[in-house]
C-alpha cells in the first residue's frame, strides 16, 4: 500500500507501509476513482475541481455554455454543466489533448447525469498511434434507448438497442469503453457496471501525421429549441487494460 501521492496522480516520493495480496479489497476499502471496473493503470484523472482548466470549450448558440457547477456533482465539489442552446441545435464539447502513453488496451470511463433529456450524449477518444487515428467512443441517443460505438473518424456501429436506464433523469450513469490498439478492435464495453461483449467491432484507422497522442472529446447536443442540461463529472483514462473480458 502506497502512501505520499493521489491514487492518480504520479511522481514524488511514496512510503510503503504495509504490503496487500487483494488490490480489489484495498480499492473497495478506500473507494478507488475507477468505482465500477477497477482494472488498468489511470493516467489521466479529471474532477473538475480545477474547474475547466486546460480544456478546450465550445458551446454555441444563444443560451448555450460549459461551466462549472457544484450542484448534484457524483463526487467531491465541482462538476462540469453543459447547457443546450434555446436558438439551435449544436454540439457542445470539452476536448482535451493528452500525451501518447505506450500500452496495448486502453479504456475511457466517464460519469454523467441529465438533468434534461439530451439529444445525443457522445465520449470520444482519439488515438493518434504510428501514423494513423483511430476515434473510439460511445453515443449514446436517450429517446431511443441506444447506444453506438465509434468505428471509424466520422462512423458508428449499434451495439445496443434497448438499454432502457440511460435517458434515467434521476440518478448518475457510468459509462466504460476498452479498445486493443494491437488488434484494432474494442474488448468491453460497461454501462452502470453491466458488461457488453463489443469484441466483434473493429476500428478502421485515418492516417495522419501527428504525433502519438490521446485526445479526449466529452459531446452534449441539445434538442432543437430546448435548454438541455447534462452534468459530467470523473472523466478516467487508463492503460493497460485486459485483452479479455472478465480478466
Amino acid at each position: 500500500m502506497a502512501r505520499g501521492h493521489p491514487d492518480g496522480g504520479e511522481g514524488g516520493s511514496t512510503t510503503i507501509i504495509h504490503t496487500v495480496t487483494d488490490l480489489g479489497e484495498l480499492a473497495a476499502r478506500l473507494g478507488s476513482i475507477v468505482t465500477y471496473h477497477r482494472s488498468g493503470n489511470v493516467i489521466y484523472y479529471e474532477d473538475f475541481e480545477n474547474t475547466l482548466s486546460g480544456w478546450w470549450v465550445d458551446a454555441a448558440g444563444a443560451g448555450a455554455s460549459i461551466l462549472i457547477s457544484t450542484d448534484y456533482c457524483f463526487r467531491g465539489g465541482q462538476c462540469a454543466i453543459v447547457t443546450g442552446s434555446t436558438s439551435s441545435v449544436n454540439d457542445n464539447k470539452l476536448e482535451k489533448r493528452l500525451p501518447g502513453v505506450p500500452t496495448t488496451v486502453v479504456g475511457l470511463e466517464v460519469f454523467y447525469r441529465s438533468l434534461e433529456e439530451a439529444d445525443e450524449i457522445e465520449f470520444l477518444l482519439d488515438v493518434y498511434l504510428g501514423g494513423f487515428r483511430y476515434r473510439v467512443g460511445v453515443r449514446l441517443t436517450p429517446a431511443d434507448n441506444t447506444i453506438d460505438l465509434a468505428n471509424a473518424v466520422a462512423g458508428y456501429e449499434e451495439v445496443i438497442s434497448d438499454w432502457l436506464t440511460i435517458n434515467n433523469t434521476a440518478t448518475w450513469h457510468n459509462i466504460k469503453f476498452t479498445f486493443d490498439v494491437t488488434t484494432l478492435k474494442y474488448v468491453s464495453l460497461l454501462v452502470n457496471g453491466v458488461s457488453k461483449d463489443v469484441s466483434a467491432v473493429s476500428v478502421t484507422g485515418q492516417s495522419t501525421s501527428q504525433e502519438n497522442a490521446y485526445n479526449i472529446t466529452l459531446s452534449v447536443k441539445n434538442n432543437s429549441g430546448e435548454e438541455d442540461i447534462t452534468l459530467l463529472d470523473d472523466a478516467i483514462i487508463t492503460i493497460n487494460e485486459p485483452t479479455l473480458i472478465g480478466e
